[in-house]
């Protein structure tokens, strides 16, 4: 049997009985195995991310399904990939870390009580 690896935790899976049910799981992490990213027609590239033609691909891939085009492969989701979405979206935040916060409108009132906004927009705007 080729080696089969699960797609959340990587637990090798090559013991898992053939034909891979519905109901199977990973028995380290609970994830479905008989789901879009644990067969060999996944692919994120392609349009409808399934590359069997006939096949009516589910909305949710990380869910357990009854493709009748289901073949165990590698999967193309990694944990590996969480990582590197969590280092996108560190890199992205920083960013937009040095980017103006947008403030309160309470907090742009001076101690008078005029709203500094609405001086600067008659400012802007030439009306007094």
């Amino acid at each position: 049997m080729a080696k089969l690896m699960c797609w959340q935790c990587q637990r090798d899976l090559s013991e898992e009985p053939r034909p891979i049910s519905r109901q199977a799981v990973c028995q380290g992490c609970f994830a479905p195995i008989r789901c879009c990213y644990m067969c060999r027609s996944f692919d994120v590239s392609h349009r409808s991310t399934c590359q069997e033609d006939r096949a009516d691909p589910p909305l949710e891939k990380t869910n357990a399904n009854f493709c009748d085009f289901f073949r165990p492969g590698q999967p193309v989701r990694r944990v590996a990939q969480s990582r590197d979405q969590s280092d996108a979206s560190a890199a992205l935040s920083a960013l937009f870390d040095e980017a103006p916060a947008v403030t309160d409108l309470e907090g742009d009132r001076t101690d008078d009580g005029s709203d500094d906004l609405d001086q600067k927009l008659k400012d802007l705007f030439g009306d007094d």
